[in-house]
């Protein structure tokens, strides 16, 4: 794939075999809903490619094969009102790989689900060495995230994410708006600010939160797991009563599950927001102080983030590490 006009192959094969050859650039591209609307079970190869300046669409609308070494810049996917799964990536995924992407300057807006990479992902997909930086998202429902909006199982591992969220209703979420049906967690750095300027649900409108906004423990499947992860963006809140709920910084599921899913997080005790670090979480979600988070040894000890993968050089001057 060399052209605009060589990206119909991928509607055409969707079980193919792609390399990309070229960067693509989509400037005065226009469709509806996606540019690939057919369900994709075929592999892209992107070849360290950029697929640039996609506006008013998502690129496909059903994701269930494989993509790696593709980055994804100036997408702009804006679409206020009553309009449900804006995507820049892919609205829906199934058993799906992603890896070795970067996202950049992502701007996107709707009502429910709403992200970047994917808005709902349906089945065990697995996301691995993905950074999204300055993704600006923003809407009026639930499952809004500048990585995933709601995840059924599977994995993210080795993943930082930069960005926005505003929001007014709940389960919203820097990595994942709403996490369960199992699922697992590694090695992520959330660096999202999450801002609830208004408040248009009364119901659970606390659980909004820099990492993952609500995690769910389903009947006949494990508990998702969150590992060596933190979140380190601030949250600013609608304060009109005292009932209303700044964002948490980390997430916004109550004890028992947050002791039962977490395992060695942690949430930067400098950041705005509500915290989640209790008497009773605090062996399972703990607070870390700036000293501990510019120093590369919080990353590559006690996180165990691995410098092979990321650039943990970085760490002193930014307060966090690097995808290499």
């Amino acid at each position: 794939i060399k052209t605009v006009d060589d990206i119909a192959k991928l509607s055409e094969d969707t079980s193919g075999i792609f390399i990309i050859d070229n960067d693509i650039d989509f400037t005065g591209y226009t469709g509806n809903g996606s540019v690939v609307a057919e369900t994709f079970n075929g592999k892209i190869d992107g070849g360290g490619h950029t697929f640039k300046n996609l506006n008013g669409l998502s690129l496909f609308s059903q994701f269930n094969g494989t993509v790696e070494n593709l980055n994804i810049k100036n997408f702009n996917n804006v679409k206020p009102g009553n309009n449900d799964d804006v995507a820049a990536f892919a609205k829906y995924s199934n058993g799906a790989t992603l890896r070795n992407m970067k996202f950049e300057n992502i701007t996107l807006e709707g009502r429910h689900r709403v992200a970047p990479v994917v808005t709902f992902d349906n089945s065990n997909s697995i996301f691995e060495r993905i950074s999204v930086v300055n993704a600006k998202v923003k809407g009026s429902g639930v499952y809004l995230s500048t990585f995933i909006g709601r995840k059924y199982g599977g994995t993210i591992q080795d993943v930082y994410v930069q960005g926005s969220i505003e929001c007014t209703t709940t389960e919203n979420g820097g990595i994942v708006g709403a996490m369960q049906r199992g699922g697992t967690i590694t090695n992520v750095i959330s660096n999202v600010k999450v801002s609830k300027p208004s408040n248009t649900d009364a119901t659970k409108r606390q659980l909004n939160a820099g990492f993952v906004g609500n995690i769910y423990v389903d009947n006949g499947y494990s508990a998702p797991k969150i590992t060596n992860s933190i979140s380190i963006g601030d949250m600013l809140g609608y304060t009109e009563d005292e009932n209303e709920f700044i964002p948490y910084k980390f997430t916004g599921a109550i004890e028992s599950v947050i002791n039962l899913s977490l395992v060695n997080c942690y949430e930067y005790i400098e950041s705005t927001g509500t915290s989640s670090v209790t008497d009773s979480t605090i062996n399972y979600l703990k607070a870390v102080n700036r000293t501990e988070l510019y120093n590369r040894n919080f990353y590559e000890k006690t996180l165990a983030f691995n410098n092979r993968i990321w650039n943990l050089d970085k760490v002193a001057q930014n307060g966090y590490p690097t995808l290499n």
